[in-house]
């Protein structure tokens, strides 16, 4: 059915179901960012395939909504003529209910796939015009989506302690503790990422991200519950779970029973996804729930010794990959060179690497404009084809048993532009005073973000994203709450990995972002005149920058010796992990300035 049809069929569906405008939002159950295709109604509805998404169908209009990183990609993607275009940080969907809808207007929602925060925003919103959200338990799109896929059945396999470094047991004491702390009877974990922390699971319902969709329960005294289906559970993990005494499993179906046995306890449910359907259910059952962030995401966050030894010999590994990808690429005569094979060529070397499990995310293989496209999707059927006086940015990463991987890094093919090397030095001067940054116990990533900007900034130039997300430890490579960003008000605790990617676009020419993996450490304790310590960046990350893309004139001495102590450190990692020949290829090329 053509994008056309669809809509059209959704609106009798509207006058079926007597409202006048259906929210869409590319979500599943667990606010989860990258969805089973089962969950892909966005891309079903609108032919959008980013991972950042809203469509409102309305009787006689419909909108698409996402973010400054997917409006270039949503545009050679939507029918213009059937969606308008918006951008949802500047005009998000509640302003365009506003703007479009008449008073009175009855907007559906399915309640599966939204939290009782994000539903009480736009409802706040859009009261002015008496505007009213309607909850619709049978979701419109499943309706019409005759040959929807069906859900995730990958395998749930156990995470083995020589890589998590902590057993489930003690994990859930920490969970007990925070439970005891807050004055709550319960906890109840909604975010898959952190069902598979707890108790040292992983799964393969989405791609590249090794987590497996279920509940579970935690009550203070320690008693768990998960909610799983357990077809999914291999023998290893029955067997562990059945021998933990703690630990009963359950069909997600019995979670209204179990809710009645907690009948009058106050549970905790995360506030970023958590859906309004469960939350009914618990109150149905006379639950009390306690809508707060999940302490969880913060003691995943902070990385003990065990995983951050994993992580530095992951991304060692890693760093050889990426080192003999660029050879390769330099190497070859570029008419023979295209997005995909380039691609192609880097996912081959990480193939080859120990305990390699797959891509952490799809990899953006971008030359010339495609580049300039924050997020762009590589298509082997559409893959550019690699021309002199180019920029070419490589975004890609792993997963490992024993870590997460993620690094950009941009080559020039030929001659770049004095312009280009302007730009990209400016990219390169943020990038470096995040690693240079020192900054008190306490600092907020909102704090540090405009150290990556400012001079961008001098030159009226910016980037919209955000300067480095949170990364996990085998889980998903953007991981809350830590991030660098204009928002983020989550101060750094040591122990977290961010990324730190400053970027620069232009617009159907070149795209520019440097990035590398850091974790928080201590530089110096707290002094006598501060109780605070002095917090700093490990660097992970090991592969050189493209020199010839650097105007040196435009840099500091202290940019200038860290660049060349990061070669340096570089050269002395990475030496002994490469043949003689790849050896040499690192020495020409991770030079001093």
């Amino acid at each position: 059915m053509v994008i056309k049809n669809k809509i059209e069929a959704l609106r009798k569906l509207l006058d079926q179901y007597k409202i006048d405008a259906l929210i869409i939002p590319r979500a599943d159950e667990h606010q989860s960012e990258y969805v089973s295709s089962s969950d892909e109604r966005v891309k079903y509805i609108s032919g959008f395939t980013g991972s950042a998404g809203t469509v409102l169908v309305a009787k006689n209009k419909a909108a698409l909504f996402t973010d400054g990183r997917y409006t270039i990609q949503a545009k050679r993607q939507i029918n213009t003529d059937i969606f308008e275009l918006c951008n949802i940080t500047k005009y998000p969907p509640d302003n365009w209910i506003l703007d479009n809808l008449s008073n009175k207007a009855k907007i559906g929602f399915d309640p599966k796939l939204h939290t009782p925060k994000q539903i009480k925003t736009i409802t706040k919103n859009i009261a002015t015009k008496f505007c009213k959200l309607v909850a619709i338990e049978n979701n419109l799109l499943d309706i019409l989506w005759k040959d929807k896929p069906g859900p995730p059945m990958g395998s749930v396999v156990l995470h083995d302690i020589i890589y998590s470094g902590k057993s489930s047991k003690d994990k859930r004491v920490l969970i007990k503790n925070s439970l005891n702390k807050k004055d709550v009877d319960a906890i109840f974990i909604s975010a898959p990422e952190n069902l598979c922390w707890t108790f040292n699971l992983r799964g393969n319902d989405v791609p590249m991200t090794p987590i497996a969709f279920g509940y579970a329960i935690i009550e203070k005294n320690g008693d768990a519950k998960i909610f799983i289906k357990k077809k999914k559970l291999s023998k290893e993990v029955l067997v562990e779970l059945k021998n933990d005494e703690e630990v009963t499993i359950h069909e997600a179906s019995e979670l209204p029973i179990i809710f009645k046995n907690l009948s009058g306890q106050k549970i905790l449910f995360d506030e970023d996804t958590i859906n309004i359907a469960l939350i009914k259910k618990a109150e149905n059952e006379g639950i009390k729930p306690y809508i707060q962030t999940d302490p969880i995401y913060l003691m995943k966050s902070q990385k003990n010794k065990i995983e951050l030894n994993g992580v530095r010999a992951a991304h060692l590994r890693d760093s050889t990959a990426v080192i003999k990808f660029m050879r390769w690429f330099l190497e070859t005569d570029v008419n023979k060179l295209t997005e995909w094979t380039a691609a192609k060529y880097l996912e081959s070397e990480r193939e080859k690497l120990e305990l390699y499990q797959g891509p952490s995310f799809p990899t953006i293989s971008a030359t010339g404009k495609n580049a300039a496209e924050a997020h762009y999707q590589l298509n082997k059927e559409t893959a550019g084809q690699l021309k002199d006086g180019q920029l070419f940015l490589f975004d890609s990463g792993g997963q490992f048993l024993d870590g997460t991987t993620d690094i950009t890094r941009v080559l020039a093919v030929g001659t770049p532009t004095m312009e280009m090397k302007f730009n990209y030095t400016l990219v390169l001067k943020g990038h470096i005073s995040i690693h240079l940054a020192r900054f008190p116990s306490g600092t907020t990533g909102q704090q540090l973000d405009p150290l990556a900007r400012q001079f961008l900034w001098s030159e009226g130039l910016d980037y919209e994203h955000g300067t480095g997300h949170g990364v996990g430890h085998y889980l998903s490579v953007h991981e809350g709450p830590q991030r660098i960003s204009k928002t983020s008000k989550i101060p750094l605790e040591i122990g977290m990995i961010l990324s730190n990617e400053p970027g620069f676009y232009k617009e159907n020419s070149y795209g520019i972002r440097i990035e590398n993996l850091l974790v928080v450490k201590e530089i110096q304790g707290s002094s006598l005149n501060s109780k605070k310590s002095i917090y700093g960046f490990e660097t992970l990350s090991f592969v050189p920058y493209d020199l010839r893309l650097i105007n040196k004139e435009q840099l500091e001495p202290r940019e200038i010796n860290w660049i060349n102590g990061y070669h340096a450190e570089i050269i002395k990692k990475m030496s002994p992990l490469l043949d003689i020949d790849d050896r040499k290829f690192l020495q020409s090329i991770a030079r001093m300035i």
